[in-house]
C-alpha cells in the first residue's frame, strides 16, 4: 500500500484491516466458501417441492417463476401405460382459451386449456385415457421451445405436440424469455445439435451453479428454501433504498423503443398510458427474420433433426392468428415471410416421424375467434382437428 513516508508508523494498524491477495489466499477463500456451502446444505431442513397442477389429465412440467430448475425434476421418464398414452405438449400462452370479454383476475381464473379439451375428446372417441405432460410457458420464445422439447425427449413420451408461435419463432431479437433457461440448458445442451450454445449462451457461473446444485439441494433447489434465504429480496430492498430502479421493461420493448421509435413509443400506447396490446403484438410480429441463414432457422432445423432422431411421433403445428393482423401491413408481410419459413421447414422434415400443420383448413379458421391477435376466446373446431391428427400419429382405433 503506497503512502507518505511520515505515515509508515500506521503500517501495523493498517495490516489488521487490509488484505494483500496471494495464490494461497484465493485458495483459502474458496475453501471457506465451499465449507460454508456444505455446512449450510447439511443444516438446512429438507423441503418438499410444491408444483402447480392443471387437473386430472394434465401434469404441469414447468415450475415457478424465478425457479432455477425451470422444469420439474421428479419425472425422469414418463410412465409407460398402454391404455394411457403420454403426450408431451410444448406450448406457450396460445394453449389457453380465454372467456370472451373478461379482464384481469377473472380472465386468468376462467381460462381453459386447449390440450385438456383435446385429451377429453381422445378419451371420449378412442377409449384411451391420455396423460398430457404440459411444457407450457407464457411469452415462450424459440429457444425456450427447443429446450423444453429436448427435456421432453429425454423423458420418452409416446407422442409430442410442438406448437410454434409465428410471433416469436423467427424473432432473432428475443430468442429466450428468462435467464432460468440457461441453467437447464447447461444440463440439456450437451448433444450434437446444441453443444455450441454451452459456450455462446451459458456463462461459466451458471455451469458452476449447475454442477454444485447437483450435489447441494440448497443451491440446486434453492427455490424451495426461499423463505429461509431470500437473497434476491434482500438485494431488491437494498437497491430500493439506495437508488431508483430503472424501468426498462422486457428487452424487446426496450430495443423496439430505442431502435425503431427513437425512444418514443406513444404509438404503442393507449390514451391512458397502458401498452396497446394489439399494436405491440403487431410490432413484435414485424420483427420476424425467417432468413435461412439467421439463428432462428438454425435452431428450428436443429430442433426438428433432434425430434426425428428421437423416433417419437410428433405433431408440429403453427398457432393460428387473428385475421385482424392483416390490418397492420408490416406485420402482415412478416407473417407471410414466417409462413414461408414454416413451409420450408416442413418440406425438409416432413415424413421423419413428424407431421406438420403449417395452416388450418378454412372450416377450422372460420370457427375461431380471438381476444387479440393470437389468443383464442373460442376454439371452435380446433380441438377436433388436433384430436384427429393426434389419433393418427398415435394409431388409435
Amino acid at each position: 500500500m503506497k503512502r507518505p513516508d511520515d505515515l509508515n508508523f500506521l503500517d501495523p494498524l493498517l495490516r489488521m484491516f487490509a488484505y494483500e491477495p496471494s495464490g494461497w489466499g484465493v485458495v483459502r477463500i474458496a475453501g471457506w466458501f465451499a465449507a460454508f456451502l456444505v455446512l449450510s446444505a447439511v443444516m438446512a431442513p429438507p423441503r418438499t417441492t410444491e408444483l402447480p397442477d392443471h387437473g386430472e389429465r394434465m401434469v404441469t412440467m414447468h415450475t415457478f417463476r424465478n425457479d432455477p430448475r425451470w422444469v420439474r425434476q421428479d419425472l425422469a421418464r414418463y410412465p409407460v401405460e398402454p391404455a394411457s398414452p403420454s403426450i408431451a405438449w410444448i406450448t406457450g400462452s396460445s394453449a389457453f382459451i380465454y372467456g370472451p370479454g373478461l379482464t384481469g383476475t377473472e380472465r386468468l381464473e376462467t381460462r381453459e386449456l386447449l390440450p385438456e379439451r383435446v385429451a377429453e375428446r381422445l378419451e371420449r372417441d378412442h377409449g384411451v385415457t391420455p396423460r398430457v405432460y404440459l411444457h407450457q410457458l407464457d411469452a415462450r420464445r424459440l429457444l425456450d421451445t427447443a429446450t423444453m422439447t429436448t427435456d421432453a425427449i429425454r423423458r420418452q413420451p409416446d407422442a409430442m405436440v410442438i406448437v410454434l408461435n409465428p410471433f416469436w419463432s423467427f424473432n432473432d431479437q428475443a430468442i429466450f424469455h428468462r435467464t432460468e433457461l440457461m441453467r437447464q440448458g447447461a444440463a440439456l445442451w450437451w448433444n450434437r445439435h446444441d453443444w455450441t450454445r454451452q459456450f455462446l449462451l451459458v456463462p461459466p457461473r451458471t455451469h458452476l451453479e449447475h454442477l454444485v446444485g447437483r450435489c447441494l439441494p440448497l443451491v440446486g433447489d434453492r427455490h424451495d428454501y426461499g423463505d429461509l434465504i431470500d437473497f434476491q429480496g434482500w438485494a431488491r430492498n437494498m437497491w430500493s433504498r439506495t437508488a431508483p430502479r430503472p424501468q426498462t421493461g422486457p428487452s424487446l420493448i426496450f430495443w423496439v423503443t430505442h431502435r425503431d421509435h427513437d425512444g418514443d413509443i406513444s404509438t404503442l400506447r393507449e390514451p391512458n398510458g397502458a401498452l396497446d396490446i394489439l399494436a405491440w403484438q403487431a410490432t413484435a410480429m414485424a420483427q420476424a427474420n425467417p432468413d435461412p441463414s439467421a439463428w432462428p432457422a438454425k435452431i428450428l432445423d436443429d430442433l426438428m433433426e433432434q425430434v426425428a432422431d428421437s423416433g417419437i411421433p410428433t405433431l408440429v403445428y403453427v398457432a393460428p392468428v387473428s385475421p385482424e393482423l392483416r390490418k397492420h401491413p408490416e406485420a402482415a408481410a412478416a407473417l407471410d415471410a414466417a409462413n414461408a419459413g414454416f413451409t420450408r421447414l416442413a418440406e425438409r422434415h416432413q415424413g421423419e416421424g413428424i407431421r406438420f400443420v403449417t395452416s388450418f383448413p378454412p372450416s377450422v379458421l372460420d370457427s375461431l375467434s380471438f381476444e387479440d391477435l393470437l389468443h383464442l376466446d373460442n376454439a371452435g373446431e380446433l380441438p377436433a382437428f388436433i384430436e384427429q391428427e393426434l389419433s393418427d400419429i398415435l394409431r388409435l382405433p
